[in-house]
């Protein structure tokens, strides 16, 4: 590796084109000044990027090409793009001699591909504690995971099964293909703590898009957390994951071993919130949990929008109503068929909004055990009418009615820290309800 190339390197991964000036003279003008100008387009395009590890890998300089290529890969959101930049990210690093298989284990990934590696991932145990894993053991995972009466994850509107399998069947075009390294630590043929966990493309081990939670079946002691907590760490190593996003209690003490497993490791940790309504109320009740300017809005919206749920085939306008609704958002629909198997196995409801005929809101709802879930909502953009409330309160009155029992918004990003768009949703999903759990996520990163 020349100093030029380590030099140049060095600009285009900190995307700043200052850092271009020690090699004025050692490279030809009109090719700094190139580069400067794509760097200062605020860091170039993709397209751009990938195009310049192209040039500068011919011109060897292949330091310089692999730092375009990482950067490219960080810029683009479609993961098929992604993926393939992953791989020659790999390439790249195996001619330098250093360790290719992270870009790999990413590339695959993004690309939905089964990924290969040469050290299969290991099972740990402590004494007649045994960790089994949905990878190794999938069978036995599932026997004991649905053999728990009363299993946390059966009503959890982020980490039930059914989530996590919608996950994992479906290349995603942003977050590209899934694994999931979901594991029971048990006591022989006893189930103790169930973690429902997976890696998304380049992303961390995670659940999914949201952050990893012990979840005990029985009162579990330090032994089974710390064991818990090994594995995890090997999870993440195995798939080259950058951290692990973790969960914990805000309001109440948490276990010794994890509390002291983020204080070593721990690096960023944000504030959420769980936000939910209690089903058993009657509608005056619902009413009066949520704020004032809601309860206006919700009866402005049951005065003048008709509200449908699709209830059959003769409702498949409405998957259409829904797909048009997300294209004036600028939103990623899912897929007709798949929402249409959700709807036919009562897993999800559609709901839609009209005003004076049309469409102007729309609403999907999952199930999970006895709890409906706010999965997702749609307004008509630049219209300031209230339009979700009335969709909202409605959803909670029919999930009353088929005998749930919650009706959960998930998790509210209440954190200065996430962007303002996500604190704006969690005000305005906070004004449906007073019941609220402070919970932590943090980055945390085990040594490999």
């Amino acid at each position: 590796m020349t100093s030029a190339d380590a030099l140049l390197a060095g600009a285009i991964a900190a995307g700043d084109p200052a850092l271009l000036s020690p090699l004025v003279g050692d490279l030809p003008e009109d090719f700094l000044t190139a580069i400067a100008r794509l760097l200062g387009n605020n860091g170039g395009s993709a397209e751009q990027l990938h195009g310049l590890a192209g040039v500068l890998g011919g011109g060897g300089l292949p330091v310089a090409a692999l730092a375009a290529l990482e950067r490219a890969a960080a810029s683009t959101v479609a993961a098929p793009v992604r993926g393939r930049i992953w791989l020659e990210i790999a390439e790249a690093r195996r001619r330098l001699g250093g360790d290719p298989l992270t870009a790999q284990h990413h590339g695959q990934r993004l690309l939905g591909q089964v990924i290969s590696s040469p050290k299969p991932l290991q099972a740990q145990g402590d004494g007649t504690l045994r960790v089994v894993s949905i990878r190794l053991e999938p069978l036995v995972f599932r026997d004991l995971r649905d053999g728990v009466a009363d299993n946390p994850q059966r009503n959890d509107p982020v980490r039930s099964a059914n989530a996590v399998a919608e996950r994992l069947v479906k290349l995603d075009p942003v977050t590209g293909g899934a694994e999931d390294f979901s594991f029971i630590v048990a006591d022989g043929d006893t189930p103790l703590l169930l973690v429902a966990c997976g890696v998304e493309g380049d992303g961390p081990l995670s659940c999914f898009q949201t952050a990893i939670r012990l979840m005990p079946l029985v009162p579990v002691g330090d032994r089974v957390i710390a064991l818990a907590l090994r594995h995890l760490a090997d999870c993440r190593t195995w798939a080259r994951a950058p951290f692990i996003l973790m969960e914990t209690d805000g309001d109440h003490p948490n276990p010794e071993p994890l509390t002291a497993w983020i204080a070593a490791y721990g690096r960023v940790s944000r504030r959420l919130g769980w936000a939910w309504v209690d089903l058993a109320d009657d509608d005056a009740s619902l009413l009066r949990d949520m704020r004032q300017t809601h309860r206006q809005q919700v009866r402005w919206g049951m005065a003048h929008l008709t509200i449908a749920r699709w209830r059959g085939p003769a409702d498949c306008a409405m998957l259409d109503q829904y797909a048009d609704l997300c294209r004036r958002a600028e939103r990623i629909a899912m897929p007709a068929a798949a929402l249409q198997g959700l709807l036919e196995h009562q897993k999800a409801w559609l709901d839609v909004g009209a005003f004076d005929g049309i469409p102007v809101c729309a609403q999907i709802i999952t199930r999970h055990g006895d709890t409906a879930y706010y999965a997702a909502g749609l307004t008509t953009p630049g219209d300031k009418r209230p339009q979700s409330h009335a969709l909202i309160a409605h959803a909670m009155r029919q999930a009353r009615d088929d005998g749930l029992r919650r009706f959960h918004f998930g998790f509210l990003h209440v954190d200065a820290g996430f962007s303002a768009k996500l604190n704006s949703i969690a005000l305005f999903k906070r004004g449906f309800t007073r019941s609220f759990q402070p919970v932590l996520w943090h980055a945390v990163y085990p040594p490999a």
